[in-house]
């Protein structure tokens, strides 16, 4: 049975940039606390996978206190930049079983993918959590950083490696997981007593601040201070700080501040009304023709003359004397005589 199988697919969520720091929310699921916390090192360097020109090798765990992160270099006597672009770790809907894969199995038998989308969240997973970014490198060479969530129990923690499209098959390479545990106590916090992030996303001036557990990088645990003045000396604009309002008499309670009444806005001038034009009157109808007026009698027309009709004279015929001579007939055309040959 593969250690690989298809998974829901879900989109993954941003997080919104801030332009302060604020506390450590204590949240490990959700990615490396790498502004809060200094790492401790487990410099373990070892090939979980490798072919005749591919070698994905494991160069160092970066401990937090409840999350590891493993660094991971890709080596190749090939170019790692032809027919892709970014990470060669990829989180999709649909994996694709031939490009590289990364996962672990923990003692207990859970386990975590890169096949898979891990959809940060506020409220803690029920199962564990895998995330790999790409970093720098070369044409040959590339980094990657696989955030994996929580750490491991005592026993052998599995690290599972496979490139198809590179000839790597499915690889196991067990790790300590006790060492692993073991070294997150070296894990330092680098601001100690910053305000906690407020739940509407505005930063608040006046905040309690809030210690955390664990050692502080560089020097011992210091106390916590005050976020305001103490009880025996109050403040000119308010009741003393962490003093319930119940406890508070009457008298000494500040008066609430009467908000500025808006001034009114003037009433818009009225428009006048246009005057209006003046109505055309109606149009005189034509004077009724009596009835007992006369009736118009019918005009004759006149008649036109005949035009004369012209007369022919017929052409006078010359008179022929008695004793004239008749003409001589003409003479017959004798027939040609045709002759035999």
């Amino acid at each position: 049975m593969s250690f690989f199988t298809d998974g829901p697919r879900e989109r993954p969520l941003f997080p919104v940039r801030e332009q302060e720091l604020f506390g450590y929310e204590g949240r490990p699921w959700t990615g490396p606390p790498s502004d809060h916390i200094v790492p401790a090192l487990l410099p373990w360097a070892m090939p979980l996978g490798r072919s005749e020109r591919t070698i994905v090798a494991l160069r160092g765990i970066e401990v937090w206190p409840e999350a590891m992160t493993l660094r991971l270099g890709v080596y190749s006597r090939d170019s790692l930049h032809e027919g892709r672009s970014g990470s060669l770790i990829d989180h999709r809907r649909i994996p694709d079983y031939n490009a590289l894969l990364i996962g672990v199995l923990y003692p207990d038998g859970s386990r975590a993918s890169s096949e898979t989308i891990s959809v940060p969240s506020a409220s803690e997973p029920d199962q564990p959590v895998l995330r790999a970014q790409g970093g720098g490198g070369t044409q040959f060479h590339l980094d990657h950083q696989v955030f994996v969530w929580p750490l491991p129990q005592d026993g052998p923690l599995t690290l599972v490696v496979q490139w198809l499209d590179r000839g790597i098959k499915e690889t196991h390479t067990g790790v300590d997981g006790a060492a692993i545990r073991a070294a997150a106590h070296e894990a330092g916090e680098l601001w100690p007593g910053l305000p906690k992030r407020p739940g509407n996303g505005v930063a608040v001036r006046h905040a309690t601040a809030v210690s955390f557990g664990g050692s502080v990088y560089g020097e011992a645990p210091a106390a916590v201070p005050s976020a305001g003045p103490s009880a025996a000396e109050p403040p000119a604009d308010g009741p003393p700080t962490g003093v319930p309002p119940a406890a508070i008499p009457p008298h000494a309670r500040p008066e609430p501040i009467p908000l500025p009444q808006p001034t009114p806005l003037p009433q818009p001038t009225p428009v006048p009304q246009p005057t209006p034009l003046p109505q055309p009157s109606g149009r005189t109808q034509p004077p009724a023709v009596p009835s007992s007026a006369a009736p118009v009698k019918n005009v004759p027309q006149p008649t036109a003359p005949p035009l004369p009709q012209p007369t022919v004279q017929p052409l006078p015929q010359p008179a022929v004397p008695r004793n004239a001579v008749p003409p001589a007939p003409l003479p017959q055309r004798k027939p040609r005589a045709t002759t035999a040959e």
